[in-house]
């Protein structure tokens, strides 16, 4: 493999990473609005 090949395995590089990333952020800022409904467990940490 080349090391272009290699760069196109990193994480960063990858589409699912960015999409993940973005999920947590707006869970983060949503989870103390949902806790209040009990739709997330204050277990739950984000």
């Amino acid at each position: 493999m080349s090391n272009s090949d290699y760069d196109a395995l990193k994480l960063e590089n990858q589409l699912c990473f960015p999409l993940y990333e973005a999920s947590r952020k707006v869970i983060k800022q949503y989870h103390p609005y949902l806790s209040r409904l009990i739709i997330i467990t204050p277990a739950t940490k984000y």
